[in-house]
């Protein structure tokens, strides 16, 4: 009968025990739960590249000849047909100075009413250009330059800065952020602003 007692008092201290044990990593478990089931968000270092500038403007930007010379690989008219100067159609001329990279750091865009009665183009253009916007003034301003009329130049200057963003970046893929105005000039038609949670993005392929 003893036996008995002994044997039910370590089996009512066990279960005691147990049921303590279960309480304790239930209620360390529950207070943890965020920990457990949120996954670290790794972000990745992407190369942003702003573009500012004014679409309307009397003036060109300056055309430094032994720095940036026309090529096929960007784009380029070939033959050129201002000189060696890179005249590139307006569509394709943000991934042409993409493509050059530190060489090209602006678009001097010529009023396209002008352009398109030039008997050497005919289309809409703009020209690539090493000057900076730290750099636009002094001799770097061509003033009041014909091909600025009737309506205007487009000067458009780049930008580059760091963002980390939660997609992997690809190799051939640049996000540039810049206004409505100057993505619908420019006809950048991929918006990523969704994808990426920054307003006026857009993504460019650079192959």
């Amino acid at each position: 009968m003893n036996n008995l007692k002994r044997f039910l008092s370590f089996i009512l201290f066990f279960l005691l025990i147990t049921s303590f044990t279960l309480y304790l990593t239930y209620d360390f478990l529950l207070s943890n739960l965020e920990k457990f089931t949120t996954r670290k968000k790794i972000k990745y270092k992407h190369q942003i590249v702003n573009i500012f500038g004014d679409l309307k403007s009397k003036d060109c930007i300056f055309w430094e000849p032994k720095q940036l010379h026309s090529s096929q690989s960007l784009g380029c008219m070939t033959p050129p047909p201002y000189g060696q100067q890179c005249t590139i159609k307006k569509k394709n001329s943000i991934k042409g100075c993409l493509l050059a990279k530190e060489k090209c750091n602006s678009l001097t865009c010529p009023s396209q009413e002008f352009f398109k009665t030039a008997p050497a183009v005919k289309s809409e253009i703009c020209q690539l250009r090493t000057i900076k916007f730290s750099e636009f003034r002094g001799r770097n301003v061509e003033k009041n330059h014909g091909m600025c009329k009737p309506n205007g130049c487009t000067n458009i200057f780049f930008n580059f800065t760091i963002l980390e963003l939660e997609k992997e970046p690809k190799e051939f893929e640049k996000i540039i952020l810049t206004n409505e105005k100057i993505a619908e000039y420019f006809e950048l038609e991929d918006n990523c602003s969704y994808e990426f949670g920054i307003r006026n993005c857009y993504r460019i392929n650079l192959e």
